[in-house]
């Protein structure tokens, strides 16, 4: 398996994307349980739809938070890869609505 046996500190070159939703904190204390449930669940399905697409990796992130790389197996291509993944990510988050508003990432 890719990357099974590599040391964290000898990437040649390595990109990564982070993002949060922009008032996460206060979504989960004015949204019912449920409807922040749901919420995180329809992100999380958008950001593992689009790892596999772009061929990233998912580092972390939790409570609407994305931490992804490309370039640890030696691609040549993980900047457009990850930049792909970033676009992707943040044009469907818009299609997220947080009452009535459209998600957005900081």
């Amino acid at each position: 398996m890719a990357g099974t046996t590599m040391v964290s500190d000898s990437f040649q070159s390595l990109s990564f994307f982070y993002a949060r939703l922009e008032h996460i904190m206060a979504i989960g204390h004015t949204l019912p349980t449920a409807q922040v449930c749901v919420l995180l669940n329809r992100l999380a399905r958008m950001y593992d739809t689009y790892l596999r697409q772009c061929g990233a990796h998912r580092i972390g992130g939790a409570q609407g938070d994305a931490l992804v790389v490309c370039g640890h197996d030696w691609e040549e291509d993980h900047a457009e890869r990850i930049l792909t993944y970033g676009k992707l990510v943040v044009a469907a988050a818009a299609t997220v609505k947080i009452q009535g508003t459209p998600a957005r990432f900081q």
